[in-house]
């Protein structure tokens, strides 16, 4: 919206670069409509439609329930499930109160830096890494400091240069605070799928 006005001011926090996967879903709606054949493997988009079982619950969840907002972290059974999940297949005793349904990662990274950093705090994050989480962070007033990512195994970044993070850290005077997901878990999803 170039050269529009808007009639008021934008937050300086607008400012974030463009998050370009969101170009490409866009040349690859036109190439669709366009009628051309598109092999679409961006932005993790799902190749085939929702499962069967899955869309008959929703259907009959239209046909029988009242559609409308739900407790703010999550529906309890689907909570206690989520927590029963991490137990049975992943071995870890998960409190279904620690649990919180989101509609995708990136609102659950939202809400963990909003509750981790404050506006100003520098923040170590792996290069290369997804764009979108240093756009968040960057909206919410943290700076980004590139730790490049260690060794690579497949292609998945196995280890941080923690080195490089502490050596960061301590010629800034940062206070370190770890966000990580279960890379041992990840990374034996990652080389199970590519045994396949």
């Amino acid at each position: 919206m170039r050269g529009v006005d808007l009639g008021f001011r934008l937050a300086a926090r607008a400012g974030v670069p463009p998050f370009y996967v969101m170009r490409v879903i866009d040349a690859v709606v036109a190439r669709r409509r366009a009628g051309l054949f598109v092999a679409d493997l961006s932005a993790g988009q799902p190749s085939t439609g929702a499962p069967a079982p899955v869309r008959a619950a929703a259907h009959a969840a239209l046909d029988t329930d009242r559609i409308g907002y739900t407790s703010a972290l999550g529906i309890p059974p689907l909570r206690e499930a989520i927590a029963r999940h991490y137990r049975d297949r992943v071995g870890l005793d998960v409190d279904p109160a620690n649990v919180v349904v989101t509609t995708g990662s990136s609102g659950a990274f939202l809400y963990a830096f909003l509750a981790a950093f404050d506006a100003g705090d520098a923040v170590a994050m792996a290069r290369p890494g997804y764009p979108a989480y240093r756009n968040m962070l960057t909206a919410l007033g943290c700076e980004c400091v590139n730790a490049g990512a260690g060794r690579m195994k497949m292609v998945l970044p196995v280890d941080f240069e923690l080195r490089d993070i502490y050596r960061l850290a301590g010629e800034r005077d940062l206070q370190l605070r770890r966000l990580n997901y279960r890379r041992d878990t990840l990374e034996d999803i990652f080389l199970k799928a590519m045994e396949v």
